[in-house]
């Protein structure tokens, strides 16, 4: 936080490089990485100050792209759609249930709710947060129904989203599209528990069979992960799982990164059965390696 406080320009705005303008498209980013850190910690005066500035720029900025588009509308245009950086801005602004009913606002919010059908699977997402922060719950849960119903499902890969409706950015759709409607879902419908886990598998199969690819990426799917409350999970013990060789308990030892760890000695040609009692309720990753020893012929 201190390097961004150095970086943050006198009007609150952040640049792509130092010694440059300020960056709406940066500034938006920035701050919705902050955001989404204080959705999951709590707002801290850290991060208060630097938000505050942000926003006073970005609002700034966003008031000139609404008499842009009220000029638009004046001489005949149709279907006008907000940019999908005031989309941004109207996110964040939904987080923080700050600034929704300002003039400003409230026409974006009008132009979202009059042409809703026009936007990606990223833009439905963020609607639907939009829209339940600003008192439109019906269309935020109609957006989310929408948005589930381009999803795929598969027992090993979990939920996802497989069509181009889906695409967010030049380099990878896929991770910010899946943070964003399991953000979405959470915040929404947060009783949609299966539908939230079975994406949150997908995240993670992503990571164990490629890769997260950017930092950025890295950072979207462990916000996916991470909300307050799992985080307060994390500081809690919690019960180890059992696991059972042929119906016996297999005794286990924790090492300093929780994996768990059990040895056992079977004769014969097969180890026979591994079951797996798992108490908790949270996502856990596993695997079994298996090691034998056979005798060399001269």
């Amino acid at each position: 936080l201190f390097a961004l406080r150095q970086l943050q320009l006198a009007d609150g705005s952040f640049s792509w490089w130092p010694g440059m303008r300020g960056s709406l498209y940066i500034t938006v980013g920035v701050a919705e990485t902050l955001q989404r850190l204080n959705m999951m910690i709590g707002e801290q005066q850290a991060t208060k100050k630097l938000l505050d500035n942000s926003m006073k720029f970005m609002a700034g900025e966003i008031r000139k792209h609404v008499v842009e588009l009220k000029k638009m509308e004046t001489k005949g245009y149709r279907n006008l759609l907000p940019s999908e950086t005031d989309m941004q801005y109207l996110y964040i602004c939904a987080l923080r249930k700050e600034n929704l009913n300002n003039a400003d606002n409230r026409y974006l919010l009008g132009l979202v709710e009059k042409h809703h059908t026009l936007f990606s699977i990223y833009g439905k997402a963020m609607m639907s947060v939009i829209l339940s922060r600003s008192g439109n719950m019906k269309l935020a849960k109609e957006h989310l129904e929408s948005l589930k119903q381009y999803t795929v499902y598969s027992d090993e890969m979990g939920r996802y989203f497989d069509t181009q409706r889906a695409h967010y950015s030049w380099f990878d759709y896929r991770i910010p599209t899946e943070t964003a409607a399991i953000e979405a879902l959470r915040l929404v419908t947060p009783g949609d528990k299966q539908t939230i886990q079975e994406m949150q598998q997908w995240l993670l199969q992503s990571k164990h069979t490629q890769q997260w690819d950017t930092p950025l990426n890295a950072v979207e799917a462990v916000y996916a992960f991470m909300d307050a409350r799992q985080l307060q999970l994390l500081k809690q013990e919690t019960g180890n799982a059992q696991l059972m060789l042929d119906g016996k308990p297999l005794e286990m030892t924790i090492g300093t990164s929780k994996t768990a760890v059990a040895t056992a000695e079977k004769t014969g040609k097969t180890f026979g059965n591994l079951t797996v009692d798992k108490t908790s309720n949270d996502m856990s990753w596993g695997a079994v390696f298996a090691e034998f020893t056979q005798p060399l012929r001269d």
